[in-house]
C-alpha cells in the first residue's frame, strides 16, 4: 500500500471515482449489490451503501489511508504490552484480545498478521469474541 502515498491528489481520484460509479444507483441498489457481492447482513450493506453516497466520504477515508500507510511503518508496542517472556523466569504473560463475532474480511487479515509474528517469537495469544 506505500505505492499509493505516491500518486498526487490520489484521495480525490479515488472519492471522484465512486462518487462517479454511485452517482446514478439509489441506496437500496447499492445495498442490494454489496449484499450480494460481499455477502453482507443489511445493516452492514445499508452502512456501507451510506458511506459511498457520502459527498466527501470517500475522499476522506483515502487521505487517512494516506496518512496511515506514511505513518504507521513499524509496530510500535513495547514487549511489555505484549506480553513477552520475563527474562528471570522464562514465563509468558498472555495477551488477551477481544474482537465481535462477525469481523470483516480485512480485520481477520489483521489479526491473523498481528498474531502471526507474535507467536512465532514466544508470546501467548488467546484471542476471544464477544
Amino acid at each position: 500500500m506505500q505505492f499509493l502515498t505516491r500518486i498526487p491528489a490520489f484521495p480525490v481520484l479515488v472519492g471522484t471515482l465512486a462518487r462517479v460509479l454511485t452517482f446514478l444507483l439509489p441506496v437500496p441498489a447499492i445495498c442490494w449489490v454489496a449484499r450480494v457481492l460481499v455477502r453482507t447482513t443489511p445493516h452492514t450493506a445499508q452502512a456501507a451503501a451510506e458511506f459511498l453516497k457520502g459527498p466527501y466520504a470517500v475522499q476522506q477515508a483515502m487521505h487517512m489511508l494516506r496518512d496511515e500507510c506514511r505513518e504507521i511503518k513499524e509496530d510500535t508496542w513495547t514487549e511489555a504490552i505484549w506480553g513477552s517472556p520475563d527474562p528471570s523466569s522464562r514465563k509468558a504473560v498472555p495477551l488477551k484480545l477481544y474482537f465481535a463475532k462477525d469481523v470483516s474480511y480485512i480485520c481477520i487479515i489483521a489479526i491473523t498478521s498481528l498474531t502471526k509474528i507474535r507467536r512465532m517469537n514466544g508470546c501467548r495469544i488467546e484471542l476471544e469474541t464477544l
